[in-house]
């Protein structure tokens, strides 16, 4: 007589392989999510170093502030620039292209926006 147990036999393994294989098939998923999150996080920072480096022009030469931050861009990125300054903020825009393509379906540029400024503000 064949018991239960002989007849589940190997069931288990078969069971493991299955979940091994649906987490390993979730990997290239989690990779193209990990690396878009990476790049906008990047991003955001080069926009905001981008925003101060224009805003140290603010206070003496105001005109020259976006060409600052344009000049800062450059060297640091290819990402596009978006600038536009008053007389005591700037305002950044970046957008980068993104490179993977399979990604760059789903979403084709990353955006970054960044404000800095003089603080007017008196306290006594």
């Amino acid at each position: 007589m064949n018991s239960t147990r002989d007849c589940e036999s190997g069931q288990v393994t078969i069971l493991v392989i299955a979940i091994a294989l649906s987490i390993l098939s979730l990997l290239p998923i989690i990779a193209c999510v990990a690396e878009v999150t990476v790049t906008q996080h990047r991003l955001n920072n080069l926009a905001d170093f981008t925003a101060l480096a224009g805003a140290q022009d603010l206070e003496f030469a105001p005109d020259s502030a976006c060409a600052a931050a344009l000049n800062f861009v450059s060297s640091q990125s290819k990402a596009e620039i978006s600038c536009e300054s008053e007389a005591t903020q700037i305002f950044i825009r970046l957008q980068f292209p993104v490179t993977n393509s399979v990604i760059r379906r789903f979403v084709p540029t990353l955006t970054a926006n960044s404000r800095a400024g003089i603080n007017t503000e008196v306290t006594n």
